[in-house]
């Protein structure tokens, strides 16, 4: 069995037919450390919609994973492969004679780009989100 993220939330809407709106507080290391410095206390909050069998009302307290390896992929998707298209296309307009700030645009537009077909790619793309009761 493979390895889950986990955290806990609170049901913020349900929509009926099992759909609700879960709200988990995503804290950084720096959260839980009270030296302080700058970055302490930093989160962001995030709104999943999820369908689920469980019966909940809004305010349950809920524990909401999802699979490790989704995650990491998840973070080459977003990070690492716009990472290498940045740098490959730079390198080739750059060896290419092109001046810095078409390189600068044409990078830019490149990532709008891959962002855009990604978004096309995934719209209808589920992740298996599991939900927990806690009582």
């Amino acid at each position: 069995m493979s390895e889950r993220f986990e955290n806990i939330g609170k049901v913020i809407k349900v929509y009926g037919g099992g759909k609700v709106d879960i709200l988990v507080q995503q804290l950084s290391a720096c959260a839980s450390c009270h030296a302080s410095c700058s970055m302490a206390g930093e989160k962001a909050e995030k709104i999943f919609t999820v369908n689920t069998n469980l019966d909940l009302k809004e305010g349950d307290t809920v524990k909401v994973s999802i699979d490790n390896s989704n995650v990491k992929k998840s973070a080459v998707i977003s990070y690492l492969i716009p990472t290498v298209i940045l740098v490959f296309l730079a390198t080739i307009l750059q060896y290419l004679g092109i001046k810095d700030i078409f390189i600068a645009f044409s990078s830019l537009g490149i990532l709008v780009l891959y962002f855009l077909i990604l978004k096309f790619i995934l719209k209808n793309k589920n992740v298996d989100i599991a939900v927990e009761k806690i009582n």
